[in-house]
């Protein structure tokens, strides 16, 4: 038994088949996608110079309220409008606290406020105030 094929004499033995490939949509494929990435590229472009604009405008333009604010050091947040201001107004209202007269810490009058030098002066005066150190 022969394993040869036979051939006919005008058939040419190739060794691919093109039978699959259909070249006119494949171009057809890379075209539309080549355009189509264009004009991705043409509308971003559009898009960067017109942010590119608003961005030039609006540093040149600062609302009110930004140019009359007091900014912190930069190892501070940011958080308040005057925050120098606010923090100063809230020392010396603690720092008046500590350092005035006898007054009331509540509004049922059980607790009292004195200056932090009387209420040391009161402890260290008052015999076992402090517990007894034991080993």
């Amino acid at each position: 038994m022969s394993h040869q094929h036979d051939h006919k004499p005008d058939e040419k033995e190739r060794d691919y088949s093109d039978a699959d490939i259909h070249l006119k949509p494949l171009a057809m494929f890379f075209v539309i996608t080549f355009i189509s990435v264009g004009l991705c590229f043409v509308i971003l472009r559009v898009i960067q110079n017109d942010l590119t604009k608003r961005n030039f405008d609006n540093d040149n333009k600062l609302p009110a309220f930004a140019t009359e604010r007091q900014l912190p050091p930069e190892n501070m947040p940011r958080i308040q409008a005057h925050p120098l201001t606010e923090l100063a107004v809230h020392r010396a209202y603690e720092k008046s606290l500590i350092d005035n007269g006898v007054s009331w810490a509540d509004a049922g009058k059980t607790k009292a406020r004195i200056p932090v030098t009387n209420a040391m002066e009161i402890l260290i005066s008052q015999p076992n105030a402090f517990p007894a150190r034991t080993k």
